[in-house]
């Protein structure tokens, strides 16, 4: 371990997190998370957090992720898998409830070595499942009944049904 590491940094938690997000962090995070733009997300809590790190309006209540995710750019679905991906690495932590209709307080964490593997298998893992659930959405489509595996016919009439050819329409005049 360097000196560097075993000293305190001075400065504000958003100082920190920041250094280490712009020097070490980003440098050494998997191909992954930066196609997920997990990076962007934690540059803008950086830039929204206090002084002690928290997430929170000058009203001081927890920012909610309607807001954090327009700061970061993305909607609120990408917005809490990136989070939930942010706090399995251990650079951001929530405090309090983490449901819809309550707003979490989020506070970042200028950790020295975030677990950016359990961030990326997070991500897969809900990758896979929304592959999944479309899969399954699609299978449970039903067929069109005159579809040819629902034994029907067409509702397209033939050339000829029903006494003879389909109508002639003249071409429009010009």
């Amino acid at each position: 371990m360097s000196s560097d590491e075993q000293t305190p940094n001075s400065g504000s938690v958003p100082n920190t997190f920041g250094n280490a997000l712009a020097w070490k962090w980003v440098p050494s995070m998997p191909a992954a998370l930066k196609r997920a733009h997990v990076h962007t997300l934690l540059y803008a809590l950086r830039s929204m957090a206090s002084a002690s790190g928290e997430l929170r309006f000058a009203d001081r209540k927890p920012m909610r992720i309607k807001d954090i995710a327009r700061a970061a750019g993305c909607d609120e679905k990408d917005c809490r898998d990136r989070l939930e991906a942010s706090i399995r690495a251990g650079v951001v932590k929530a405090l309090g409830e983490r449901r819809r209709g309550r707003s979490a307080l989020y506070v970042i964490l200028p950790t020295p070595f975030p677990d950016w593997a359990a961030a990326v298998a997070y991500l897969a893992a809900v990758k896979e499942e929304r592959e999944a659930a479309r899969q399954r959405r699609e299978e449970g489509r039903k067929a069109a009944p005159w579809t040819d595996e629902n034994g029907g016919r067409s509702p397209e009439l033939e050339d000829g049904e029903n006494g003879g050819p389909p109508p002639q329409l003249p071409a429009p005049e010009q």
